[in-house]
Parts: structure tokens; sequence; C-alpha cells
């Protein structure tokens, strides 16, 4: 996985942008992108702050830079088998853990008007294996759009759900009486219950789709 890049150990050294990248992705992780703000990223630092401004813009374009560090690792780590349909779902679920260790930055990438610096080459990377398994030039490109959507949409749902209990749900179910609902009343015990199997349910389906098409 990419390095969260670190800041100066010496309060009184200048600072830096990898500096205050870092401070902002130490922030959004533990409370949310919300939270960065330039007066507590002088806190963070130790430093006064308008020293931010000898760096970036304004606070969008630090956010920009911090969101660019998590898509730029999206690949961090992957092993590729050589098999075509498994490759494609590792790839996928690499970029799912990655995403979920900093859900504070992963709304920002959710919710970008325009692409990140290292978006281009991300996608470059996306479609050649999607092109190396057969995929014609204009199916590859939906794909790439579906994998994507798929991809951000459901890891942003979990990601700002990861502290909240689906107890209710299943608890609210088991209680329905069964010659009512008696198809929910067969499947209570196996509805809310596992994001992650849930995720990778509808991954599979979604591959094993496009392995049809491709052959």
């Amino acid at each position: 996985m990419t390095a969260i890049p670190q800041a100066r150990a010496e309060r009184a050294a200048p600072l830096s942008r990898d500096a205050l990248v870092a401070a902002t992705i130490r922030i959004a992780d533990a409370e949310g992108a919300g939270a960065v703000t330039m007066r507590r990223l002088g806190a963070e630092l130790g430093v006064d702050a308008t020293a931010f401004y000898r760096h970036f813009r304004d606070k969008d374009e630090l956010l920009q830079a911090a969101g660019d560090w998590l898509v730029a690792g999206a690949f961090d780590g992957l092993e590729l088998s050589g098999d075509w349909a498994e490759d494609v779902r590792r790839m996928v679920l690499n970029g799912r853990r990655r995403y979920l260790e900093h859900p504070g930055l992963l709304v920002l990438v959710a919710t970008s008007s325009g692409p990140f610096q290292s978006e281009a080459a991300a996608t470059e990377r996306v479609l050649d294996l999607l092109r190396s398994g057969g995929l014609e030039r204009e199916e590859a490109a939906r794909a790439f759009e579906v994998i994507q959507d798929y991809l951000i949409s459901f890891t942003v749902a979990d990601a700002t759900a990861l502290h909240e209990s689906i107890a209710p749900w299943r608890e609210a179910f088991a209680e329905l009486p069964a010659d009512e609902f008696p198809n929910l009343a067969a499947s209570a015990d196996l509805l809310y219950v596992d994001r992650e199997a849930r995720f990778r349910y509808g991954l599979d389906l979604l591959i094993d789709a496009l392995d049809r098409r491709r052959t």
C-alpha cells in the first residue's frame, strides 16, 4: 500500500506539501474530510494556519491532492494470477480494500467534480486488463464505467456505515408473521448479515456476465 506521506518530525522544520497532505489524510481518516480546516491543520502541524497558503491555493486544492493520493494507490499490492476473470476480481477487491481504509477521502473521490491527476493512469490500467481479455473497445469502455460505479457507490455506502449496526433490520424481520411474509421469514437469517459477502456476490455476477460476453 502507498504509505501516507510523513509529516516532518520536527515542528520547527519547514512546512511541505507532503506534510500538509499527510495531516489532511490523518484528519479525514479520523473525522471525515469536513473536519479539515486551515486552523486544524496548523494545530496538527504546530504552525501558523496561514503557512498553508505557501503550498496550496486553497483547501479544495489540498483535498484534491489527498484524493489523488488515494486513487494513485488503488493498485498497490495487487498481484495478478494470469486468469482474466480472477484478475478483474482481484483488481476490484484490491481497490475496495484501499478505499475502505480511508473512508473520509473516498467521499471526496465519489463527489469530485473532475478527474484526479492519477486517474488517467488508473483508467488506462483497468482498460488494458479488460481489453486483454478479449473485450472489444466499446464493450471495455462500458465495462470500465460499470465496474467503477459499482466499486465506488457500494464502497462509499459501506464505508459510511462501518460503525452502524444492521441488527435492527434483522430483528424487525425476524418478528414478522411467517404466514403473511413466508419468503421473508424463510430468508430473514440471511438478510443484512455481511456487507462484504453482498459486495462480492454482486461482483461475481458482473464478472460472470462480462466473461460470457468476451467469449
